[in-house]
């Protein structure tokens, strides 16, 4: 063996199956950060109306308050997992766009450059139309049931 023998370049249908791969790599990321995503707001709907339940069972003020801490804590970590995806995705458009001459080096990271402001995220249609609602419900039970009490 040689070890100084030259490196012959990658055919272009090899190095078209190598881009393809990294690509897939990286859509699989994506697509786990959106399940993280959807299974936290349907963690969100269930405690809420776990606590909902048990108040019907044993009024008290506070758990309107854990349920409101509750919805707010998995607001932030849905907008982590949204603010991920959005950066990955932008990885995703950068190797898709990258000449197929260019090697593929198999990274799968997302640069804090990618990442959008935890702000633009946690306003975004996906998570504010989500737990919006379901805190300004809390907020309407609460007071519904403060004026006319059951």
């Amino acid at each position: 063996m040689n070890d100084s023998a030259p490196i012959s370049p990658l055919s272009a249908d090899t190095a078209a199956n190598l881009r393809v791969a990294h690509l897939q790599m990286v859509q699989a990321v994506i697509a786990r950060m959106s399940g993280y995503s959807a299974s936290v707001k349907n963690f969100a709907v269930t405690i809420v109306a776990g606590l909902l339940a048990f108040y019907s069972q044993r009024p008290d003020d506070r758990v309107f308050l854990f349920a409101a801490l509750a919805v707010a804590v998995l607001l932030l970590l849905d907008a982590h997992y949204l603010r991920l995806e959005k950066a990955f995705r932008t990885q995703f458009d950068r190797l898709r766009l990258l000449p197929l001459s260019s090697p593929t080096d198999f990274v799968i990271e997302c640069n804090d450059a990618d990442k959008p402001s935890f702000g633009r995220v946690a306003c975004s249609w996906s998570v504010s139309t989500f737990y919006a609602p379901l805190l300004l419900g809390l907020l309407a039970l609460y007071v519904v049931l403060k004026v006319w009490p059951v």
